[in-house]
């Protein structure tokens, strides 16, 4: 029987995405003991004329798809609606694609309505590919994205002769760590800890927090969400300890648990 809880650090952005308190009681109810490293976090860009224009453009657009990367993505484009149209209803007529379970279910949070596509391999790539087979000939896709974000999607959407348009509505900024959280870091080392990374921003974010303290950061086991965020991870020059099977926050979960055994 374990005496101690491995103690999990959690790189998740602050801001727009409220997503920590429910990893943080599955984490628990799991028997690990998760510590969170606001080392980023999500801002809102501010809203050109061309945007408003366009994001009204969309929702009266027939055989229209809205496709969201993230689960940042859907909570920032809430409340883009509610500053051009005031409302945050999207019609019935328009449909909505998500590319992994946390995005469908802030999906679902913000509009009331569950995702109307969810592809089986929570990659980009992958995504567009599989949304390109679903949709009617003819439909059109709107991309709502991270300014500092891959931007591979809607160009893998548009090789397959679909068209796709994207507005850069949010951004990734670094927030400074705490000493007390550097210092909990520092004291891990040499005893069993991981590190979940849930994107390749969280990553770069984590080893510029930890450059003066690179042996800490090394000394922590690393979970990758999945093969984009393991690159980043390795292009740091870090280890990966293990990488989800399912590239999601559940997947996340039960990586943690066979890890730790």
């Amino acid at each position: 029987m374990r005496l101690v809880k491995p103690t999990v650090f959690v790189t998740r952005p602050e801001g727009a995405y409220a997503g920590a308190e429910r990893l943080r009681v599955k984490l628990e109810s799991l028997g690990f003991r998760p510590v969170f490293l606001p080392i980023s976090k999500v801002e809102q860009l501010s809203l050109t004329a061309q945007t408003k224009d366009v994001v009204r453009r969309v929702l009266a657009t027939d055989g229209q798809w809205i496709a969201f990367l993230s689960p940042s993505a859907v909570f920032i484009f809430k409340n883009v609606l509610e500053r051009v149209l005031h409302s945050t209803k999207i019609p019935a007529s328009i449909l909505l694609a998500a590319q992994g379970k946390g995005t469908a279910e802030a999906i679902e949070e913000c509009f009331g309505r569950k995702a109307d596509f969810l592809p089986t391999v929570f990659v980009a790539e992958e995504f567009a590919k599989q949304l390109a087979q679903f949709i009617d000939e003819g439909a059109k896709v709107f991309v709502p994205q991270s300014a500092d974000g891959r931007d591979v999607f809607a160009p893998t959407l548009r090789a397959l002769a679909v068209p796709a348009e994207t507005i850069d509505t949010y951004c990734i900024v670094d927030e400074p760590l705490s000493e007390e959280l550097k210092s909990k870091v520092r004291g891990l080392v040499g005893i069993e800890a991981y590190v979940v990374f849930m994107s390749p921003s969280s990553v770069r974010a984590t080893a510029r927090a930890f450059k003066e303290d690179r042996a800490a950061l090394e000394s922590l086991r690393i979970v990758s969400v999945g093969p984009v965020t393991t690159e980043a991870v390795q292009a740091c020059g870090l280890k990966v300890f293990t990488e989800a099977t399912e590239h999601s926050e559940d997947g996340v979960l039960e990586a943690l648990k066979k890890a730790a055994g």
